[in-house]
């Protein structure tokens, strides 16, 4: 937890087994409870290209779901 101005931030983080299982569901129906109760949110998605991406013919390197959305 970090401490700004005197408030602690507390910070919870969503995992799930795979794609498509409801994290995002989740963390918006968490962030919306959260908000309701008069707290401020920050929600945050990373990407994790490492495992995930693909080489273009250009020989760059793009996330895979980018790469499906353009074809």
């Amino acid at each position: 937890m970090k401490i700004s101005g005197g408030h602690m931030h507390k910070k919870i983080m969503i995992q799930g087994t795979g794609s498509s299982v409801g994290k995002s569901i989740i963390t918006a129906g968490l962030c919306r409870v959260f908000a309701q109760d008069g707290y401020r949110v920050s929600p945050f998605k990373s990407q994790n290209m490492a495992l995930n991406s693909f080489v273009t013919k250009l020989g760059l390197e793009m996330g895979r779901a980018s790469c499906r959305e353009r074809v």
